[in-house]
């Protein structure tokens, strides 16, 4: 995907499944031998109730240039497109380089990852789900290797979850008012 979609929102983009998609015979993955079994890689899920309309948070999610405007305003500090990627600096003064795998605006899902950085894998995804009038439900999942660093990005991704709850409350409210 071009910058300059990146920048105007983007379009939907669809990737073809991998040649082998990692699903044993019997249908799962674990067990294969060549996944990591339970345990192994850390899951990092979290699933807020909001006071907004599905389509306004789809709208702040989906702006993957404005996190630092529409998400997470002092949580992020600045977001800068390359490319299919964002680099994102945070209030610590980290910065990472987030490539956008997928914005589906069917089901109201981006699909990012974390590259050249400590994580030996990292992939990320946020999911918009309308719960009824004025009601939202936002699922943020992240999927990290290796364990020793699910602390510290845990602690990060909690931090972010919470701006990001008030912020996207905050722009509802406004809205309606």
């Amino acid at each position: 995907m071009a910058r300059k979609s990146l920048q105007q929102g983007g379009e939907r983009r669809r990737h073809a499944a991998p040649p082998s998609s990692g699903i044993c015979s019997h249908g799962s993955a674990r067990g294969c031998g060549r996944y990591p079994q339970s345990g192994k890689i850390h899951l990092r899920s979290l699933s807020a109730g909001l006071n907004a309309n599905a389509e306004d948070i789809w709208a702040a999610v989906r702006d993957v240039g404005a996190v630092h405007r529409r998400l997470a305003p002092g949580f992020v500090v600045e977001v800068r497109l390359e490319g299919d990627s964002r680099i994102v600096t945070f209030a610590n003064g980290s910065m990472v380089r987030e490539l956008i795998v997928d914005i589906d605006d069917m089901r109201y899902r981006l699909v990012y990852a974390v590259v050249g950085w400590r994580p030996k894998h990292h992939n990320a995804s946020m999911q918009v789900f309308p719960e009824g009038e004025g009601r939202t439900r936002l699922v943020w999942i992240t999927d990290l290797l290796p364990n020793d660093l699910a602390g510290p990005v845990g602690a990060l991704v909690e931090q972010g979850a919470s701006v990001i709850k008030q912020t996207l409350e905050r722009a509802g409210e406004k809205r309606f008012n």
